[in-house]
């Protein structure tokens, strides 16, 4: 149903909104130099690749490249027309193909397993991953063209072993924009330091210094769950994040002793690729919020998993919310081939350069 008011919200007015409010505190706090050309700053605040969905880019950095100009490289249109392709990749055989079921079953849990309802759930993961990373990856190709290099935004966030460095890793631009214009200034501010002192004449030094930083958390996420949406379900998502990551610092002294206890290396492949499962699992409870369209939805679906879970998934219910055998055999194949690239990527292999080292008939 076409509705003439939702015109009155422009396309991406979040991202440039976080840009430009970044650049005006940027330079009231004298770290950037206000910009007095009107057409520049038009430019910087209206370039087009970010429009849609970022990266939020600084001034410092995208302002100037827009500002030098760029001269025509073959390289750049290699380059650029690479990344394209990359992200269309996971946008259209994997994001697009996923998303039908993922549709299907957050909106009729109650039809499924809870092992459906799981399987949902990493699906979104996986489909949302793919849908954002790509859409960035297609943004960053198209400004390469011109030569000019953007905000990275994404760094495989799934191979993270913490939450903490999951969201060091996922929309890092956003991150990087919430971490100092609103982190620092919540975590520095003479109430937070008034508080902290206060906790820590009831509960002692240590807890009374990490009062500021974990409440700043906490209201940081909570900003990241309204930023993506109104309902309860969003603000659940974010205290999910933020409490999470509080809990991880007030409790990392009892942790480091239970590894001790036990003989766990914290540096061993072993504990490493479980701490990557357990953040891989923390970050799929909190999709359940994210992904439904209410809070009562996200709690049912939690609900089914928990009461009616079981693992005899036959080949008919895979296919009963919507997607065909080709469609498994799509998402396999190219989610094999992100992994390999991921893969290689986190082990410090540069392929693109490699690749370009290769005959034009490999490439």
């Amino acid at each position: 149903r076409f509705e003439p008011l939702e015109l009155l919200l422009p396309l991406g007015i979040s991202f440039y909104i976080f840009q430009t409010s970044g650049y005006l505190i940027d330079v009231y706090r004298g770290r950037a130099k206000a910009e007095r050309n009107i057409f520049r700053y038009a430019l910087f605040a209206a370039y087009f690749p970010q429009m849609i969905q970022g990266p939020i880019n600084r001034f410092s950095d995208l302002g100037a490249q827009l500002r030098e100009g760029q001269t025509f490289r073959a390289e750049n249109i290699r380059d650029g027309i690479q990344l394209m392709i990359w992200g269309m990749l996971k946008k259209t055989f994997i994001a697009d193909t996923l998303a039908p079921g993922v549709s299907e079953i957050y909106g009729n849990y109650g039809s499924y397993s809870g092992a459906v309802v799981f399987l949902g759930a990493a699906m979104y993961c996986l489909q949302l991953y793919c849908d954002f990373s790509g859409g960035i990856d297609i943004v960053r190709g198209a400004s390469s063209l011109f030569g000019i290099e953007m905000a990275h935004n994404f760094k495989r966030p799934y191979f993270a072993a913490s939450i903490d460095e999951f969201w060091r890793r996922w929309h890092i631009s956003l991150g990087e924009w919430m971490k100092d214009y609103l982190f620092y200034p919540l975590a520095l501010s003479k109430w937070m330091t008034k508080l902290g002192k206060r906790v820590r004449s009831l509960l002692g030094d240590r807890i009374g210094k990490l009062t500021s930083p974990c409440v700043a958390t906490v209201i940081v996420f909570l900003a990241v769950g309204v930023w993506q949406g109104p309902g309860l379900s969003n603000v659940a998502y974010g205290l999910w994040n933020g409490l999470l990551m509080s809990g991880a610092m007030l409790f990392a002294p009892q942790l480091r002793r239970l590894n001790e206890l036990l003989h766990l290396d914290p540096k061993g492949r072993g504990i490493h690729i479980i701490r990557v499962l357990r953040t891989c699992l923390l970050v799929a409870v909190g999709r359940y919020f994210s992904g439904a369209a209410s809070l009562t939805q996200a709690l049912g679906m939690m609900k089914q998993t928990v009461t009616n879970f079981t693992w005899n998934l036959s080949g008919a219910e895979l296919l009963s919310f919507g997607l065909t055998g080709w469609d498994y055999l799509v998402v396999l194949t190219a989610s094999c081939v992100l992994f390999f690239v991921s893969l290689q990527q986190e082990r410090g292999v540069a392929l693109r350069r490699t690749l370009a080292e290769k005959p034009w008939i490999v490439q």
